[in-house]
């Protein structure tokens, strides 16, 4: 099986067959009468046409195929849809131009799937309807599946659904998979298959002499992505440190901002030689605010996370003051990107403080 992918390291997983706890689980998988077209996807999936990149492209795309195709078993999907599912996950990041939060790298990706899949008709519609939706909020698929004009809406709606899913427990490779935002009963029940899914690829990437898709590994591939970033906020825009911290976690975390909120972070311009906190620190805080707020962590939670935020901040800094951390002290008409070092190294803090405060909430 799988003899032209022997750089794969799922089809090693899936040639060796040795899933622990999980065993019964894959046992199930390999008996259920639509595997063969898991298998086939697999094999076949035209791999110069994924995204490059250690967190979006070949290894999250196998992952993805895999979860898919158990979601689909679990929900008992028929052999036509097990098909369109297996293209969702095969081609739905192909769009992408980055690794950043984007809601529209769906909509790129959509208008390549006729080419990459050969489908038509009704069929494409379908497929499309989904890639494009599992990008944007579910708030708006409604509305991104109506725009493609499938016969069968409901059908449509479905496979979006199981997409969005499969593509969802895989965000254990960064550290954000929160099971209630799985839409899907089956996919709360695979979060864990999710983690070990991953641990065991990780491993297995090892094992063929590749490079391993560890969750620090990905810390280094996004820096020079942050570098873009923090230099496009502070040359490009003049944006301030608040808002340049707002942003770059919100697009790392794949988290909405408010313009109201934006334009209260941007109003800080400058605060900081009146003795205000550091714009770093507001712009951490006001997103924690946003970010676990949108979890379902109620007021005192989310004073919890914060205080202890500022704890670990000052521990690290020396201190909160803006005067204390800027280099050279706060003069007047010193541009912002004096402090681009700083911010580069704080989001990364904050981006650990985030996911280090994600596994004590599971």
């Amino acid at each position: 099986m799988f003899e032209k992918l022997n750089d794969s390291p799922l089809a090693a997983l899936l040639r060796r067959d040795e899933w622990e706890e999980f065993a019964p689980l894959m046992a199930r998988l390999a008996e259920w009468e639509h595997c063969g077209i898991f298998y086939a996807a697999l094999e076949n999936i035209d791999r110069a046409a994924l995204f490059t990149s250690a967190i979006h492209g070949s290894g999250h795309i196998e992952r993805v195929m895999l979860l898919g195709a158990v979601l689909a078993m679990l929900e008992d999907e028929s052999e036509a849809d097990t098909a369109l599912l297996m293209d969702m996950c095969s081609y739905h990041d192909t769009g992408r131009v980055s690794d950043w939060l984007d809601e529209f790298h769906g909509s790129r990706s959509c208008y390549k799937l006729e080419g990459l899949t050969g489908r038509g008709g009704e069929e494409l519609k379908l497929i499309m309807a989904g890639v494009e939706a599992h990008s944007r909020r579910d708030d708006d698929m409604d509305s991104v599946i109506a725009r493609h004009a499938p016969e069968n809406i409901t059908r449509a709606k479905r496979l979006a659904l199981l997409l969005k899913d499969a593509d969802g427990l895989d965000r254990v490779r960064i550290g954000d998979l929160d099971p209630k935002f799985m839409r899907t009963a089956a996919a709360k029940s695979l979060t864990a298959f999710s983690e070990y899914l991953f641990k065991a690829y990780s491993a297995m990437q090892e094992e063929l002499g590749q490079e391993p898709v560890r969750r620090d590994m990905v810390d280094r591939k996004i820096m020079e992505q942050m570098r873009d970033h923090v230099q496009n906020c502070y040359f490009g825009h003049d944006y301030n440190c608040a808002v340049t911290m707002l942003t770059a976690l919100a697009q790392f975390f794949e988290t909405e901002l408010s313009p109201q909120l934006l334009l209260a972070a941007n109003g800080m311009h400058g605060a900081g030689r009146f003795g205000a906190q550091c714009g770093l620190v507001e712009g951490a805080l006001m997103f924690l605010g946003v970010y676990y707020g949108g979890r379902g962590a109620d007021q005192y939670e989310v004073e919890r996370i914060c205080n202890a935020y500022a704890q670990a901040f000052t521990e690290k800094y020396k201190s909160l003051d803006c005067r204390d951390l800027r280099p050279g002290g706060f003069k007047d008409d010193d541009p912002p990107h004096l402090c681009a070092g700083l911010t580069l190294d704080a989001i990364l803090f904050t981006r650990l403080f985030i996911l280090e405060k994600n596994k004590e909430l599971l």
